[in-house]
């Protein structure tokens, strides 16, 4: 009997306790989609489960969309890198996207997107492209893309209309053309990209605006008879399985001036010989998402590895 009684306390105990239980699992679980999505953790990063397969076939459910996203200039071969991404995964949609096509319905989309050989785009195209940076997106960002960009139609049009309408305001209040109060005013809108567009004109050079999701600012393109990969932070997933250094293919790429506060560094460019120099060539930053910039065309790394743990480190499925 009093065995019998013990039992039963045990399964009260337990019916007590398998709510709580099944509440933390499910919180657990949450939290684990939670982070994976927004890429803080990457599935093969959580030990003891297949979380890769069970994100994928639960969550996901189906396959992640990368959009390699292209224009009419710049470093890189689209179509070189879309056929070795496929080839690497085949179980990932790999799909083109022309800058004449892009919008914001466009890029949501996508869960990583990848933007190379698209030197020259309109405000209009990297406002979409912010739009998608706030909204928690994911990009790879390579060589000098986005580092010309010009005012388009839609941007001069709607600075025309705040000039418009700052003239009218003043009038309205009285303001006197030119007197100390009408200049105090512009004095005030200067600083404004609507001011900066109509009054300094046409384009807009670096990475304009995207500077503030990147943290670093575009210097310029560099052109060497042999450049060589370096891994800095050999820990990161980024640049797991590759050796410490290798030639890299391209011969091309873009010095760029990272926020060493704001942004990590996971590998650099050497060009090698007499006139040796070291550039930074990997560069992880967050935003709403991550974004890693690569200073040279991502087909020319030279690596099938780090092409692999790029796309396996922000779309996993």
């Amino acid at each position: 009997m009093a065995r019998y009684g013990a039992q039963q306390s045990g399964l009260e105990s337990i019916e007590r306790v398998l709510p709580n239980l099944i509440i933390l699992v499910v919180l657990v679980l949450a939290l684990l989609v939670v982070v994976t999505k927004f890429g803080w953790v990457h599935c093969s990063q959580v030990p003891g489960i297949n979380w890769c397969g069970t994100y994928c076939t639960y969550v996901v459910q189906g396959k992640s969309r990368i959009g390699i996203l292209y224009g009419q200039d710049g470093l890189g071969d689209p179509q070189a890198l879309r056929a070795q991404l496929s080839r690497k995964r085949g179980f990932t949609l790999v799909e083109p996207i022309e800058a004449k096509e892009l919008s914001a319905g466009i890029l949501r989309k996508y869960d990583l997107l990848v933007v190379e050989h698209f030197k020259t785009a309109s405000t209009r195209q990297v406002d979409a492209i912010s739009g998608y940076l706030d909204s928690g997106g994911t990009m790879v960002w390579s060589g000098d893309s986005l580092s010309n960009q010009f005012i388009d139609d839609y941007d001069l049009q709607l600075a025309r209309t705040k000039n418009e309408t700052f003239y009218r305001e003043l009038l309205s209040y009285n303001v006197t053309p030119n007197s100390a109060q009408w200049t105090g005013a512009w004095n005030q809108v200067k600083s404004s990209l609507w001011y900066q567009y109509l009054y300094n004109h046409t384009t807009v050079s670096g990475f304009g605006a995207l500077e503030d999701y990147l943290h670093a600012r575009f210097g310029s393109i560099v052109n060497s008879t042999s450049t060589e990969f370096r891994i800095v932070d050999p820990d990161h997933l980024l640049v797991r399985g590759l050796i410490k250094q290798h030639g890299l293919l391209s011969t091309s790429f873009v010095q760029v001036l990272p926020d060493a506060s704001k942004t990590s560094i996971v590998a650099q460019v050497v060009t090698p010989g007499n006139n040796s120099a070291v550039y930074p060539g990997v560069i992880e930053t967050r935003y709403a998402g991550k974004i890693v910039y690569v200073a040279f065309p991502l087909e020319q790394s030279n690596s099938s590895t780090f092409l692999t743990n790029l796309i396996d480190y922000l779309a996993p499925c």
